[in-house]
């Protein structure tokens, strides 16, 4: 009889080491995996943005003229972005979506704030994400960035270029002070820093 209990003991035992095992190897290969295709997918989001438009031309002013579509491709992607922000500095390439959709919330991309005029370039434009480590954290790098570096918006098929004039550090109270004394139309980009109760602010101008 206890040989009998013991063999079940261990049968059991086996069992339950083996569906710990394939619970931790889920945990473990599910982000990883979850980030290449969010990758892949977002990358192929961008391409098809790029793809509507004819955005050869570098233009500071917003064109009279209608812009000029290209073909368009049927895809199964379901994300239409408004613009894409470029940052060639720090590596970031990142599609922004119309204010009105969802997916406009920091839990999912590069938030378009209230305060930003639509359409873009008729006034200043307030964007936010996290920082961080998580694959969300799409401005964790903006602290890097230097008085000068470019940042690049495509939008309306034009291409708006900013330099960076200025960055600082504000406590996180739940307000952004914006301080600045450029009368150019401005793109601001706001994020908190990881592990602190600060936030950083970086000012850019359209040259």
């Amino acid at each position: 009889m206890q040989s009998l209990r013991r063999k079940r003991k261990n049968k059991i035992l086996i069992l339950v080491g083996i569906l710990l095992l394939i619970i931790g190897l889920n945990v473990l290969l599910y982000k990883p995996i979850e980030k290449i295709d969010n990758n892949e997918f977002e990358q192929d989001a961008i391409n098809q943005f790029y793809e509507q438009f004819d955005i050869t031309e570098k233009v500071n002013e917003v064109s009279k003229e209608e812009p000029i579509k290209k073909e368009e491709k049927k895809s199964n992607n379901t994300i239409d972005y408004l613009a894409v922000l470029k940052i060639p500095s720090i590596n970031l390439e990142k599609g922004l979506v119309n204010p009105n959709n969802y997916l406009n919330n920091v839990k999912y991309n590069i938030e378009i704030l209230d305060n930003t005029e639509i359409p873009f370039m008729s006034g200043n434009i307030y964007l936010a994400a996290h920082a961080g480590n998580s694959n969300r954290s799409y401005f964790r790098n903006i602290p890097k960035l230097n008085i000068n570096d470019d940042v690049i918006i495509y939008y309306d098929n034009h291409i708006y270029n900013y330099k960076v004039i200025d960055k600082y550090e504000i406590l996180k109270t739940g307000k952004a002070v914006i301080k600045t004394k450029s009368k150019s139309k401005l793109l601001v980009l706001v994020s908190c820093i990881h592990n602190t109760n600060k936030q950083i602010i970086v000012i850019c101008k359209l040259v």
